[in-house]
Parts: C-alpha cells; sequence; structure tokens
C-alpha cells in the first residue's frame, strides 16, 4: 500500500509540474525577444550594422533582416533615437514596451528610405518615457541589390528630468502630497496621467505651475470623492523657439477644509508645481454695537475668530460662531463717553484692535 501511494504522489507531482510548464510557456509572447543588443544612451552613432537575405546562387544560406534592442530607461525623461540607413529600400523601426505586446509608434513603426551608398537618408524618434525596459526592433522586407548598401547605424541618448512624482498612477494609487513641496513630474508613453492625495486645512492658497513641454498639461483639484471640481486650469505648452516654461499663478486659490486629489493631464512632457499656503494674512472684519445705559456690547466680525471685550476694568472673551456675531453681557452699565476696548485674533489674519467710545 506504502508503494502504491508513493506512486500516485509521484504521478501528481509530475502531472502538476507538465501543467506548471504549460502554463509557464503559454505566458511566453512568440515574439519575444531573446537575445536583444543593449542600445547604448551616449548620443554617439554606432558604427556599421549589415543586413543581408539569402541567395544561394552567391553562396549566401542565411539571412539576417531584424534586429532588437534593449533600451533601459533609468529615469522619466526626454527619450531621442536616431538610424541613419544607406538602403534605398525601406527599413522600419518601431519601439515596443517590455514584453513587445505595445507598439508605440503603431502598425509596423515607421520607416526610412532613399539612401545609398554615398548618401544616407536618417529618420528620428523624440519623445519621453518612463523609466523601465523597452525594445527598439530594426527590419526590413527586402535588401537592396547592391549589398554595400545594406547597413545602417544608430544613435539614441536619454534626458532625465529628476522627477519626484513615482508612484502617482491612478485615483487608486496617488501620492501623497505636502502643501508647500515642489512636485516635478512627466507625463509619458506609459503614464499618460498623475494623481496626487492631499489634506488641506482651509483659506487662501497660492498655486504655481511649471509648463516646460510643447505639449498643453491640465490641472485638476478635486473633492474626495471626484463630485466637485475646485479647479481646472490648463497650462499651454513652450513655442519651440521658446526657453523658459508657461506659468500659471493663482495667489488667491480660496479651499475649504478637506481632502482633495490633485490629477495632471496632457502631452507628454516635464512639468512642476507647487501648492502653499498663501503668506498674505487676511483682514478681519469688525462693527461694534455698544449703547449707553446697557448692559451688552454685541461685536460683528469673521467666522471662528476670539472677541475681547474690555470695559470698566473687566475682560470678557467670547469665540464668533457660525453667523459671526458675538454678544457679551456686561457687569455694568455703558457709560456716555467711556470707552470699550475690542481686540479680535484668528489664524492666518492680521490682529485687530479697537477703541469704541460710548455715544
Amino acid at each position: 500500500m506504502q508503494a502504491r501511494k508513493r506512486t500516485q504522489i509521484l504521478f501528481a507531482m509530475l502531472m502538476l509540474s507538465i501543467v506548471m510548464l504549460f502554463v509557464a510557456k503559454a505566458g511566453v509572447r512568440a515574439d519575444a525577444p531573446v537575445n536583444a543588443v543593449p542600445l547604448a544612451l551616449n548620443g554617439q552613432y554606432s558604427g556599421d550594422v549589415a543586413l543581408w537575405e539569402k541567395n544561394e546562387e552567391a553562396g549566401v544560406t542565411t539571412e539576417h533582416k531584424e534586429d532588437i534592442y534593449l533600451i533601459t530607461i533609468p529615469d522619466d525623461g526626454a527619450f531621442e533615437f536616431r538610424i541613419m540607413t544607406f538602403m534605398d529600400n525601406r527599413i522600419y523601426y518601431s519601439l515596443w514596451n517590455a514584453d513587445m505586446s505595445v507598439n508605440y509608434l503603431d502598425g509596423c513603426g515607421k520607416y526610412v528610405s532613399g539612401g545609398t551608398a554615398t548618401s544616407p537618408k536618417t529618420g528620428a524618434i523624440k519623445n519621453v518615457l518612463s523609466a523601465g525596459t523597452y525594445y527598439l526592433k530594426i527590419k526590413c522586407d527586402s535588401c537592396d541589390k547592391d549589398t554595400a548598401n545594406n547597413k545602417y547605424r544608430l544613435m539614441a541618448q536619454t534626458t532625465p528630468y529628476g522627477v519626484n512624482d513615482y508612484g502617482a498612477y491612478s485615483y487608486d494609487q496617488p501620492l501623497g502630497y505636502a502643501l508647500g513641496t515642489d512636485i516635478v513630474g512627466a507625463l509619458t508613453f506609459t503614464d499618460k496621467e498623475d494623481w496626487f492625495l492631499v489634506n488641506i486645512p482651509g483659506g487662501k492658497y497660492q498655486l504655481n505651475i511649471q509648463n516646460y513641454s510643447t505639449n498643453s498639461i491640465r490641472f485638476e483639484l478635486m473633492n474626495q470623492d471626484l463630485s466637485k471640481t475646485i479647479l481646472n486650469e490648463t497650462v499651454y505648452g513652450m513655442g519651440e523657439e521658446e526657453t523658459s516654461p508657461k506659468v500659471y499663478n493663482n495667489k488667491e486659490l480660496q479651499i475649504e477644509p478637506g481632502t482633495y486629489y490633485i490629477k495632471m493631464t496632457g502631452g507628454s512632457g516635464k512639468y512642476k508645481f507647487n501648492l502653499r499656503k498663501n503668506g498674505k494674512k487676511e483682514k478681519l472684519s469688525c462693527k461694534v454695537t455698544a449703547k449707553r445705559n446697557k448692559k451688552k456690547v454685541t461685536v460683528k466680525t469673521t467666522v471662528g475668530a476670539t472677541v475681547k471685550v474690555t470695559y470698566g476694568g473687566k475682560t470678557y472673551t467670547r469665540v464668533a460662531g457660525s453667523s459671526g456675531k458675538v454678544t457679551i453681557k456686561l457687569s455694568s452699565k455703558l457709560k456716555r463717553g467711556k470707552k470699550v476696548k475690542v481686540k479680535i485674533t484668528k489664524a492666518g489674519y492680521s490682529k485687530l484692535s479697537k477703541r469704541y467710545v460710548v455715544k
């Protein structure tokens, strides 16, 4: 019985291994690169890379009509690629994601043709990529009859943006934002929107947005369930000849206390924003009513302000409620010619002191 049981266990393990092997093979794409060549991002052209096709009459029994290169982007930033070809026939180039399931250049990709042995033609890609792994595919359907033309050279380089928007993926995966800090971000092929979550105490705020790309970007400030948009602002892109970013400033942005989302969308490029408390203190409102022979002083002021009234050597303190109105009962009657001292304070506001003479 033990031997039979051991055989059953071994058979079950064998079947499980076969299933796992089948699943693993099914998960591998047929066109996934096996011998991709790392592409240098140094801005220098490579040496000549030869292409050829079978020609058994000429003694050529193999063909080489496709190359795949590995691109490793260390940080979000601008990416530039160029291919110089000496071929008259078309040579295609396409940019793919890490598992080669998405071609960022659409269809078969782009192509360049019309080169000669003495006068090559050049194709180029300029865009913004997120940090990660990519593949560049170079191929031709047919090589030139003049074998001296069947070659190309490559150049690639990247300019990191120095971003700090890591992880700002979506509404469900936002990056926590601390008021007053700078966010430097990038919208790219694979990162078309950034989300940030921020807690705001309320009051007046200053917003600065800088757009360093030639594409427009949009800044949206929304409440926690996205049912209300507090600000929706588009910052247009820089002109081709401009060197300074397009800027948006708002120094009077009134925001109620709460939790908010910031969403950045737009074309590929670099942006920067900063949302901070308005450094300028607001003024408190104040209207005093004090009638002679009465035992009360009424002060109409800013909601939430602390009101101190001094009369007859005594000080009375109250906090203004939702109406902003404060009524203070005195221990003695108000007399003509006597002074009532009023002091009002509130965080984020300038202090206010006032003396009222009873009439």
